[in-house]
């Protein structure tokens, strides 16, 4: 499944996020600020993980501090500059197909959105860890208690 992410996405998205998150992800106000920009900048496209080859590289994006601080030092620029800094970062012949949230909330179930619609890259729909903590020991749903788990 490969479809653009549209206007009548932005509500479903991030009221779904606000209600059926697993905690902390944002506020609403600003999940639907942040979708809206990404719809005024480009095009973000969803995928199903089906798209992709088992090899595939993509990046998982995160909104990690405190989000809602009085003074967040996040701006629009930073999530562009994020991805350049990792795909540079990779081994020659190695690239970023695709962008995943890190967990569902209100502001960061709509987090890849901003990203896909400048860098082009689909964000995918899958599984997320679900919490605002993306620490093995917090957010992996119990992972950090299995043996081979890295």
């Amino acid at each position: 499944m490969k479809r653009e992410l549209t206007v009548d996405d932005i509500q479903a998205a991030v009221m779904g996020g606000a209600i059926l998150g697993g905690g902390g992800g944002g506020f609403v106000d600003d999940g639907l600020r942040e979708a809206e920009l990404a719809l005024r900048v480009g095009t973000p496209q969803l995928w199903s993980v089906d798209e992709f080859d088992a090899h595939d590289l993509s990046v998982t994006v995160a909104l990690v501090g405190a989000p809602a601080a009085p003074h967040p030092f996040l701006q629009p620029r930073h999530h562009l500059r994020t991805l350049e800094l990792v795909q540079q970062e990779l081994p020659q012949g190695q690239r970023l197909v695709a962008i995943n949230t890190n967990e569902n909330g209100a502001q960061t179930t709509v987090n890849g959105w901003f990203h896909s619609a400048l860098s082009g890259l689909p964000v995918l729909d899958l599984a997320c860890n679900g919490r605002a903590h993306p620490s093995s020991l917090m957010g992996s749903l119990g992972l950090h208690l299995e043996g081979e788990y890295r």
